[in-house]
């Protein structure tokens, strides 16, 4: 359903281009910044990928609402995108964020890195599920 309003909406997903271009500063309260940021530059875990997981997180928790808009309408989406400013738990969303890559990307990407060292450095940031 997601995926096929943003088809409609906005298929190069523009929308959410601000959120990965400036690595979501603008997004959170400052404060938060410094930990977003710690799990996007896990590079010997996930090579310049979480934040794009981080960022699929915020869509799926907002789908209700997003859904609840005119499909085909890219400005809709665009000002619900941009109203979502500091208006979601970072926390909340890196725990998503990493749920995703570790249930898609690592698959995706052949799980080069084994599964105990990504395990082991999510735990380093207080980041703690089963696998």
């Amino acid at each position: 359903d997601l995926l096929d309003f943003f088809d409609k909406s906005d298929p190069s997903f523009y929308s959410v281009y601000r959120w990965v271009l400036v690595q979501f500063k603008r997004e959170v309260e400052f404060a938060s910044i410094p930990r977003l940021w710690e799990v996007f530059w896990m590079d010997h875990v996930a090579p310049n990928e979480l934040h794009l997981y981080v960022a699929v997180a915020l869509l799926l928790y907002e789908r209700e609402r997003i859904l609840q808009l005119d499909a085909g309408q890219f400005d809709q989406i665009l000002r619900f995108v941009n109203s979502m400013s500091k208006q979601f738990d970072p926390e909340a969303a890196i725990e998503l964020g990493t749920k995703l890559y570790l249930r898609i990307g690592r698959m995706d990407a052949g799980a080069s890195v084994p599964e105990a060292v990504v395990a082991d450095s999510f735990a380093t940031l207080g980041i703690t599920f089963g696998l």
